[in-house]
């Protein structure tokens, strides 16, 4: 078995390598996520109702602003069809995910280039949707775990204090938070591996992530935790520099004074105020022109983000397959 290798991979997935397919499979997976939503757009408004539907909902905003009630929508039925559109849109959201980073960890971690338009359709984007699933039950699980096990940290606080002192079941349910808090960091940090893992495998094994974050939680954490503050800093700047018009323009005409002497004065106004600043943005160019320039800004940051991300775990693998942690099957890779 190998020597233990230093991770360094915050930065791994911009490491230069000769026919990158990172850039050209960024833009195509933006492009096929514009397409999506045109195509869901076109079929919403023509399921809602076209033009009656906007003139309902332009109707209904201004009554709301005006504390009046709105009146139903033309086509009440159709309502319901937004469910099932919303289904569709999240499984072609989540399929063309999955073709994005196979194809990105496929590079980053065999250096194998994926068709067409850079993105993988393969066994490998099935194995990455799996995983998708995966962290879905991985969240649901836990979500019931913690609800049991605050239940449990309030009978052991009551039980120590009794009736009339509430004061060590807030401290246990404090501490029992915090406790929970860093075992679910510690568990989603070693798992996060799980798609690279499946992809280094050549087959479905997001468990075996485990023993790829082996001995290697810091090195992880720091990375992710380092990202984390990139996108925070990143986004404060590029939302205050693309957005901060638009803001500016909506809620310019909100008096704050008025939310603690008046709440329901307040909530009127400020639907007001929010409806007449949208109308304001919409009728200039230049607002317009800011506002899908800040979109367009904040979802090629996301798309940085992400491939930071892949980039984490794919060297993680990579390293994992050096020292024999991992063992790659061919056969099953496609």
């Amino acid at each position: 078995m190998a020597e233990k290798q230093p991770l360094n991979a915050t930065f791994f997935a911009f490491q230069k390598r000769d026919g990158s397919v990172l850039l050209p499979a960024s833009v195509a997976f933006a492009v096929l996520m514009i397409v999506g939503l045109v195509v869901l757009g076109v079929v919403a408004y023509f399921a809602l109702g076209g033009p009656a539907f906007v003139e309902w909902y332009n109707n209904a905003m201004i009554a709301s602003a005006k504390g009046g009630a709105p009146e139903p929508p033309p086509n009440l039925g159709a309502i319901f069809l937004i469910f099932p559109i919303e289904m569709i849109a999240l499984f072609f959201y989540f399929v063309a995910l999955a073709a994005f980073e196979s194809s990105s960890l496929r590079w980053l971690i065999r250096g194998e280039k994926s068709n067409p338009f850079n993105l993988c359709f393969g066994a490998d984007m099935w194995r990455v949707y799996g995983t998708y699933w995966f962290w879905f039950l991985f969240f649901f699980c836990t979500a019931i775990i913690f609800a049991i096990w605050m239940v449990v940290l309030g009978a052991i606080g009551g039980a120590i204090g009794g009736k009339d002192n509430a004061g060590p079941a807030v401290l246990v349910g404090l501490v029992g938070c915090l406790v929970w808090f860093v075992a679910w960091i510690y568990v989603a940090v070693r798992l996060a591996p799980a798609a690279a893992t499946s992809i280094g495998a050549g087959h479905f094994a997001p468990l075996k992530a485990w023993g790829v974050s082996s001995g290697r939680f810091w090195a992880l954490f720091g990375a992710f935790l380092l990202i984390f503050i990139i996108y925070i800093i990143a986004s404060i700047v590029v939302g205050g520099v693309t957005m901060g018009a638009y803001f500016a323009t909506v809620f310019g005409g909100v008096d704050w004074s008025k939310m603690g002497s008046d709440p329901t004065g307040f909530s009127a106004a400020y639907q007001s105020a929010v409806l007449e600043g949208m109308q304001k943005l919409w009728s200039s160019p230049v607002s317009i022109a800011l506002y899908i320039g800040g979109q367009i800004a904040i979802y090629a940051l996301a798309l940085l983000i992400y491939v930071m991300c892949y980039g984490v775990n794919a060297r993680a693998v990579r390293v994992a397959l050096d020292e024999g942690k991992l063992e790659h099957n061919p056969a099953a890779a496609s």
